[in-house]
Formats: C-alpha cells, structure tokens, sequence
C-alpha cells in the first residue's frame, strides 16, 4: 500500500503573497466549507485514489501473466498492455489529485502556506462575487443609461462575462505564477548565495558557518531556504548540517541545476584535507554558478527579439496609428461602433454629434483601457522571465501616520477645490469655449492631488534611494583606494582615514 499521509512541512513566509495568503484565510474562513465536509472530501479522494492503485496493480499483475503467456503479436497481449496503460493514466490521475505533490512544491517555493481546498474555494468564490457585481452594474447601467443594445453589449455584457473569468484564472495560478517569478529571480541570487559560503568558507572551512553567513546576507528567496537547512538541524529533522545541506541542495536543485552541482561542490570541499583541494572545490563551485547564470541570461536575451517587437507593435506603434488617423475619421465621418438596426449596416439619421460621441466612448475604451491592460499584461509576462538582479534598495518611509494623513486629506481638499470649478463651466450655454473646457479642471484637480501626495510621501525614500545608490557606485573607487593604501605599508585605521577623506560622497 502507498504511502498516502505526509507530515506537513513549514512553508517559510515571503512577503510577495502576503497578501493573497491573507485573502485566502479570510475568505475560507468567512464562508468556506466547514471542517467536516473537508475531511468527508479528503477520505473520499482517499478511496477513489486506492481504488486506482488496486486497479493498477491488478492490470500490471495481468500484464505480467499476459508476457509469459503470449508473444506480444497477440491481440490478447495487446489487450492487457492497453488495460495496463489504461489503468496507469487513471491512477496518476488520482495521484495527482489526492497528493496534490506538485501544488504543495509550488506553494513551498511561493511561501504561501495555504492548502489546494482553500485556493479553489477562493477562486471559484471571488469569481462569484465578481460576476454579482458586474451583473448589478451592468442593470443599473441598463435601466439609468440610454444606450443602444449593440453598445451595451459590447461595453457591458461582455466585460461581465470576460472579468470574473479573468479572476478566476489570476487567483486559482497566482501561486504558480508567484513561484515562476520566485524561480527566475532565484536564478540571480544564485551566485551571490554561492560566493558567500565560498567566502566563508576560504576562511573557516566550516559548512555550518558558511551557511549561516550567506543565510544572514543572500535576499529572498534563497535566504529562507538556507536558514531552513540551520533550522533542521535544531529540530532534529536531520543529524548533521552535512545531511540537511544535501537536501536544500536536492530540493531547490529541481528549479535550477546548476546551484545543486555547485553546491555539490561546496559539500565536496569540506572534507578536503589539503588547501590547495578546497579551494579548487570552491572555484569549481563559483565557476558552476556563474557560468550557468551566465547561460541562462544570454538565452534570455536571445529570446527577447520577438517579444519586445510584439511589445513595440501594441504599446506603441498601434495606438499611433489610430491616433493619427483620429482627422480623418472625423473628416469623413465614420462611425467606429456597430450602428443600431435601423437600416442595417448604415449611419443614416446618425448625426454628426452623435456619431463623434460614439467614437469619443469607443476612442476612450481602446486608447485608455484596452491598450495599456494589454500592454502592461505583456511586459508583466515578459519581465517574469527576466532573471533576477540586484534589487534597489528598500527603504521604508520614516514618516508618522498621522501627517500621512494629513498629506492625504490635503491632497484630497485639493482635488475638490479645483474640481468645483468644473461646476459653472460645465453649466454654461452649450456651445461656449467655457462648456467644452468644462471637464479640464477635473483633470487637472485629480491629476494635482496625486501629484501632490505622491510627491510629498515619496520624496524623502527618494533622496535617501540616490544616496545608497551613489554611495555603491562610489564604492569600487573606495576599495580600490583602500586596497593601495594598504598595499603601501598604511594600517587599516589609516587607510580608511585617508580613502574617507579623499572620497567626495
């Protein structure tokens, strides 16, 4: 009989879905299914998933009678290789569906620590939600708007069917995506891990101090992991730091090969004897990382050809293309929606005004909402493929809530206070400059008010940004110093006194 319970294993916290494993607690705790309907569901999948394990075995035990029996030319063989296969497929089916082992690998490496019953709940009852709202929206609009029914089919109805589902697809593969994204940029983490242990290592050849240093200094998502196989050692998972290292090696080996070979090597060089064997261990080690770092990001590059000329064609070139063709549509007066049945196909007893208003709405849709949805989905797509580099620097905001408040309510007074002026214009005499520039100081408020906010929060972590930034552009000049100085024969204190003083930052 398989094995079909596994102890669950701690899955360490990342704060890139904090917020989905928030929602997704929240939600199933609110109005998920109750506990014993979970358990009356997971020993039902229990069963169906030993049911096919038996038929397996019964159809693989068939298989074996059949190829001592028959030549593998008889229909008879055939039949039983066919039940075999058969009865292979569905077992796999079950396993995948019992287990759920792929799932729990993602949701591992995503540090969401959330289980698949949660994620389908969350997903199935989020697109509901959706789908009530766009559906009350979509009445209101309906019974307050005068719009003709082949507008609102194409502004109303088919958002309300098209975004619950795009919901449902975010929310039920955001853990798979979170992890892609996790996986590429452990890609540039990779090497900075590795050269820290080699670090540490060329100094004290001691696995568990070579650990710990690059735990404390690698970024996320690498620096869960190494601080796990510290971990496992103190809850007696494993009995030496060698063990538990060769299983972060195996384990996080699956998403990328080259970290696993080269820390092979780290572990191979610990029970060197001789100076001139561990460091040929930790060089073969680096040597590993880099030069596989460095061939991914050269296949990423070559690939970028086709994407980024896709990227160009939406973003750019396409909405200047009809933005230059905005003139003559009005010159000679063609209408961009579908006119309403009346005679068909034809723009007779539309009005010039009318019909602009129409393409003014269609114009809006395309040129505000559909091209810039498309075009950032597509560099998000493209982007999280990007192996990982050196992150900016994060730097949290200083600022006490209470005057973030009050940048927030004087931002708002702001774009209240030059929306108003909209009023009056808006009420003057059709026709008059002051009705057409009625909705500008709308605009303008919004567009100030953010501006102003944004502005005003930002612009301390801004300036303490451009310093760090301008400080580790400097610093290779520094060490650079720092190392001649010493070279000369000048102690540390006095080289660092000296290199200080010459440094302009």
């Amino acid at each position: 009989m398989p094995e079909t319970e596994k102890k669950k294993e701690q899955v360490p916290e990342l704060e890139e879905g904090a917020w989905y494993l928030k929602l997704c607690k929240k939600v199933n705790k609110w109005f998920g299914p109750k506990p014993e309907a979970l358990e009356k569901r997971q020993k039902k999948l229990q069963k169906f998933y030993e049911k096919k394990y038996r038929e397996l075995k019964l159809a693989e035990n068939n298989l074996t009678t059949a190829e001592y029996i028959y030549t593998k030319d008889d229909p008879r063989y055939a039949q039983a290789l066919k039940k075999y296969e058969k009865a292979k497929k569905d077992f796999n089916y079950a396993a995948k569906v019992y287990k759920q082992e792929e799932f729990k690998k993602i949701v591992y490496f995503a540090g969401i620590d959330v289980e698949y019953h949660e994620v389908e709940f969350l997903s199935i009852f989020m697109t509901m939600l959706t789908f009530i709202i766009m559906m009350i929206i979509a009445l209101v609009v309906y019974v307050l708007v005068p719009i003709e029914i082949i507008m609102y089919l194409l502004y109303m109805v088919l958002p309300t069917a098209f975004i619950p589902m795009f919901v449902f697809v975010f929310l039920y593969y955001y853990p798979k995506i979170l992890s892609n994204r996790l996986k590429v940029r452990m890609l540039g983490r990779a090497p900075e891990a590795v050269n820290y242990m080699v670090m540490s290592m060329s100094l004290t050849p001691a696995l568990d101090k070579a650990v710990a240093f690059a735990a404390e200094n690698t970024d996320e998502p690498l620096s869960s992991g190494l601080k796990k196989v510290i971990w496992n050692i103190y809850t007696r998972k494993f009995n030496t730091i060698e063990d538990s290292f060769l299983d972060f090696a195996y384990e996080w080996g699956y998403w990328n090969e080259d970290l696993k070979r080269s820390l092979y090597a780290i572990r191979m060089a610990v029970f060197e004897r001789s100076e001139e064997g561990l460091k040929r261990n930790l060089e073969k080690a680096k040597d590993i990382v880099l030069l596989g770092t460095k061939k991914k990001i050269d296949e990423f590059a070559a690939s970028l050809s086709g994407p980024t000329t896709i990227l160009f064609a939406i973003g750019i070139l396409m909405p200047m293309v009809i933005g230059a063709m905005l003139p003559m549509l009005s010159l000679v007066n063609i209408n961009l929606t579908i006119p309403a049945a009346g005679a068909a196909g034809s723009t007779a007893g539309i009005t010039p005004a009318q019909q602009s208003s129409d393409n003014t709405v269609a114009l809006i849709v395309l040129m505000d909402i559909l091209f810039p949805i498309v075009t950032f989905g597509y560099a998000y797509y493209i982007l999280g493929k990007r192996p990982g580099t050196t992150p900016p620097p994060k730097i949290k905001s200083t600022m006490s809530k209470k005057k973030e408040n009050a940048i927030l309510i004087t931002a708002l007074i702001l774009t209240i206070g030059i929306s108003l002026v909209s009023i009056p214009m808006v009420l003057a005499p059709e026709g008059t400059i002051l009705y057409y520039i009625g909705p500008l100081p709308i605009i303008i408020g919004v567009g100030l008010g953010i501006a102003y906010y944004c502005g005003t929060t930002v612009f301390a972590i801004k300036k303490e940004r451009d310093d760090i930034i301008k400080m580790e552009e400097e610093f290779p000049d520094a060490l650079f110093q720092l190392g001649s100085r010493m070279t000369e024969g000048s102690s540390v204190e006095v080289a660092l006194k000296r290199t200080a003083e010459s440094m302009e930052g």
